[in-house]
């Protein structure tokens, strides 16, 4: 079955077994097992999972970038004056051994149901940026776009943030605006 789904932050998403197929703007992209793709954040879309019978399921990590780490990570990894090398909603990567060691990692406090402090999550969140420019330098020039504060479809969000129980301010913060802006284009919506 098709899920349809809105991320409102970057997405990271590991494939273990099985295969996770993402549907953005009518493309297809398919996510095979042991690789990794990147999903923009503001991106509507939808996604199902497929498996052989020999697997019996799919099984799929996804780790969420979320603007404030991935600005003081890149800190350490800054580049100026970089135009974006791709407006791709979806960049499907090859393995390395940093992102295949991250999901490793995290994987053994999803199996312990182990929470994961938040300086850790930071060095986790590095460590993602790292795997990922590993895999193309140039990917520098997307998380620069990743940081940049850009606002989504407020239309698209709120379709599918209306029935959470989520407080106005985060929703402004989660949409990429103030509050005054949220409440002004809500209303002009």
């Amino acid at each position: 079955e098709e899920y349809p789904n809105y991320y409102s932050q970057n997405v990271l998403f590991y494939v273990v077994q099985g295969q996770l197929n993402l549907k953005v703007d009518q493309e297809l992209f398919c996510i095979e097992r042991q690789r990794f793709g990147l999903l923009r954040k503001f991106t509507q879309g939808t996604h199902f999972k497929s498996w052989i019978k020999e697997e019996n399921r799919a099984v799929v990590y996804a780790f969420v970038l979320q603007d404030e780490f991935i600005q003081s990570a890149l800190t350490k990894y800054q580049q100026k004056n970089v135009s974006p090398i791709t407006e791709d909603r979806v960049l499907l990567l090859p393995s390395n051994k940093i992102l295949k060691g991250l999901f490793d990692s995290i994987s053994l406090y999803i199996s312990e149901n182990e929470a994961i402090d938040k300086q850790l999550l930071r060095l986790k969140t590095q460590e993602a940026l790292l795997g990922i420019l590993k895999v193309n330098p140039d990917y520098g020039s997307v998380f620069l776009d990743f940081a940049t504060p850009e606002k989504a479809s407020l239309e698209e969000f709120m379709e599918h943030h209306y029935t959470e129980n989520i407080s106005l301010v985060e929703l402004a913060k989660l949409s990429g605006r103030s509050l005054s802006t949220f409440n002004r284009e809500f209303k002009t919506l």
